[in-house]
């Protein structure tokens, strides 16, 4: 018993941002009969260490009664009632315009014409607005939340969606752009403006479309989690420190929720479920394995708390993190690359040349790739090359940014290649090649 009430204190603890149902605990962590969970959980409720009542379970989406650690206003996971649960977000777009417009009015002093009502889903602009002779529309648009918070057809109000956030906002950034190019294809003499929370998907796409904002004259305001409004000039790029101070770094983020437990706190303490990252890996199966090398999906161990990869080699005993961003961004610069060549065939030395990024992520994005069966990998004279298996229109619909054009000239750099890479890594891609070579001759000989 004092095992398995150890093991859903850690589980909950590391899902501090999730709550569960017994019979969701007792499928997730194989403690059987499961009144044996519901009898841990009764006990740990009376005596203070978790919360346990009426809600919405994070994994089965059915109102039961859940477990959580936490003060359950700040996590809301309760059924969502009432017509002010969006507002108690600060990125909802009601929120989010009601500061850009005390902005407008109070700092930069110009007459609102016109304000949309958020809640109603009223048509038109979302702000129109009067300085002299100055006449600009504002498109306001807020951030994804995870959990449905409008009525729904099947019901779904209050569960968590399957869509990202961040997949979801660059939908809404489109539409905004485009009512926006609509606003002013009708009236070259409007000023146009996006109103924006302060989130890293809105800042990259931001910069992304640098040369469109000056061209178009394009204005924004960024409304950070304090209320502050930022307006941004159409020539203006927004730099690092404005991401870094919107939200955690991800150095931040690992600090955090690997801190140790507070010393002479022995309640705290008990709550504490990992002193390590070995440890919150261990019950989960890895998305790639290869000998000693295991490649781990900490999405899935954290629900969506650390946006990571973990790298793990037995043998040397090497554990490390790799945000997803830096590998989805290597991913796509190796398929960019080899779609660009004249056979769509490259070397292993020419892509870790365009990509510049450490020994792990290039290797986690070579394998996440050949795993996906987007590419495979060919050993010929001793050197190593990788070839794509799918084509241009299908690699799109995948998701990857791909920009046609001629490729540069490879030149061996004496500071990269298999000198840096190691030999060690020279053999997990021998090993792959000649995994790949058995497999096609077997479908030729069968």
């Amino acid at each position: 018993m004092p095992v398995n009430r150890n093991k859903i204190l850690d589980f909950l603890k590391i899902n501090s941002g999730s709550s569960y149902c017994d019979d969701c605990l007792s499928a997730t962590l194989k403690i059987f009969p499961r009144q044996q969970v519901n009898q841990i959980c009764r006990q740990l409720h009376i005596a203070g260490v978790i919360s346990r009542e009426l809600g919405i379970c994070s994994e089965c989406g059915k109102n039961k009664t859940i477990n959580y650690v936490g003060a359950f206003k700040e996590r809301s996971h309760a059924p969502l009632t009432g017509k002010d649960h969006v507002s108690l977000e600060w990125f909802w777009e009601g929120n989010v315009l009601e500061k850009i417009v005390e902005y407008m009015v109070n700092v930069e002093g110009f007459e609102i014409l016109i304000k949309s009502n958020t809640a109603k889903r009223t048509q038109g602009p979302d702000i129109l607005a009067r300085k002299g002779n100055i006449l600009r529309h504002v498109e306001v648009k807020g951030y994804p939340s995870q959990r449905y918070m409008r009525d729904v057809p099947g019901g779904r109000k209050g569960n968590f969606k399957r869509t990202s956030p961040a997949t979801q906002a660059r939908h809404w950034f489109s539409d905004g752009l485009f009512e926006l190019i609509l606003s002013k294809s009708e009236n070259e003499s409007v000023q146009i403006a996006l109103g924006l929370p302060e989130f890293n998907t809105y800042l990259k796409l931001l910069n992304q479309i640098k040369y469109f904002r000056e061209k178009m004259e394009l204005y924004c305001y960024l409304v950070n989690k304090d209320g502050k409004v930022k307006l941004i000039q159409p020539h203006e790029k927004v730099n690092e420190n404005v991401i870094k101070n919107s939200l955690a770094s991800f150095s931040d983020k690992i600090r955090q929720f690997f801190a140790p437990p507070p010393k002479n706190n022995m309640e705290k303490s008990l709550l504490h479920p990992f002193s390590s990252l070995e440890l919150l890996i261990k019950n989960h199966q890895p998305v790639y394995s290869l000998n000693n090398l295991k490649i781990y999906d900490i999405t899935r161990a954290t629900k969506g708390r650390i946006r990571a990869y973990a790298y793990v080699d037995d043998l040397k005993n090497i554990c490390k993190l790799l945000p997803e961003d830096d590998v989805k961004n290597c991913m796509n610069t190796i398929i960019e690359f080899i779609v660009n060549k004249r056979l769509q065939i490259a070397s292993v030395n020419e892509c870790l040349e365009k990509c510049s990024v450490s020994n792990e992520t290039f290797l986690t994005s070579i394998l996440l790739l050949h795993k996906k069966g987007i590419l495979s990998i060919k050993s010929q004279s001793g050197k190593i090359y990788l070839k794509l298996l799918l084509g241009y229109e299908h690699l799109k619909t995948l998701g990857f940014r791909i920009r046609r054009g001629p490729t540069k000239v490879y030149k061996p750099s004496a500071e990269r290649g298999w000198a840096i890479v190691g030999e060690e890594y020279k053999q997990i891609f021998n090993t792959l090649a000649e995994e790949e070579r058995k497999r096609i001759q077997l479908l030729r000989e069968g």
